[in-house]
């Protein structure tokens, strides 16, 4: 009888493990559904990607090392894929101006309807405006009138390296009910490091004590000397403004 007993509870024990392994992915899920924008409409868990990963000329102010790499949004793309590896959400890559569906928008480009809608929804739900700037540089203005701009260096190679950027994570519903989740940068750098804030553990576990299912909120980030590669060291989010917008 005791073999029996070891026998019955190995099987338990595997079916158990067995079926873990099937709602694991479901799980992380989840758990990332209080940044990833999959709404309650979007039956097949898919994710449409907006990456503003087009050719920078070298500005009016000269050239630059911003103007020679993409290296930022890459690598928040592989972030992206590994975060979503397993799971049932799936990224399809669209650039036309089509808004249907839930989207994640990778920088503060407005060369789609979908990224116009989000950046023009920010300034009416949060206050927040995405200012376009004086000269080529863009930068964040709060409610109150402070700003958030990026700070740059002069260098021996190129004209100018960014020394400092801010960038924001937004999230929010559409009038149909489909989310978005904007990480956009002033430069790639901010873009990066939203959405190394976006998707970290902490900063997932302060969405879910706010409560808000609709929030805003800046990220600032420091570039290493060589101009290209941010300092993850140096990102700040928790000092920053959280605008919870709600439902």
């Amino acid at each position: 009888m005791e073999i029996l007993y070891l026998v019955l509870g190995a099987l338990i024990q595997f079916l158990l493990d067995q079926l873990y392994e099937k709602v694991k992915p479901w799980l992380r899920l989840r758990k990332l559904g209080a940044v990833l924008p999959i709404s309650h409409n979007n039956q097949t868990c898919e994710i449409f990607i907006r990456a503003s990963l087009e050719v920078l000329s070298a500005g009016r102010g000269g050239k630059s090392k911003r103007a020679y790499t993409h290296s930022s949004e890459t690598l928040s793309l592989q972030l992206l894929s590994k975060i979503l590896h397993g799971t049932p959400a799936k990224l399809r890559f669209q650039y036309d101006n089509a808004s249907h569906g839930d989207w994640i928008i990778l920088g503060l480009s407005r060369k789609s309807k979908i990224s116009q809608v989000t950046l023009d929804d920010i300034k009416s739900k949060t206050g927040i405006t995405v200012v376009r700037g004086d000269e080529a540089h863009q930068y964040f203005r709060m409610p109150d009138g402070k700003t958030y701009r990026c700070a740059h260096a002069p260098d021996q190679e190129f004209e100018t390296i960014v020394t400092k950027d801010y960038g924001i994570i937004y999230r929010a519903a559409n009038d149909q009910g489909n989310l978005a989740l904007l990480c956009g940068g002033i430069h790639m750098f901010g873009t990066q490091a939203a959405v190394e804030v976006a998707f970290s553990g902490a900063f997932i576990e302060r969405v879910r004590a706010s409560g808000a299912s609709e929030y805003a909120q800046l990220v600032e980030v420091g570039v290493l000397p060589d101009g290209l590669t941010i300092d993850p060291a140096s990102i700040k989010w928790r000092e920053l403004p959280f605008v919870a917008v709600g439902r």
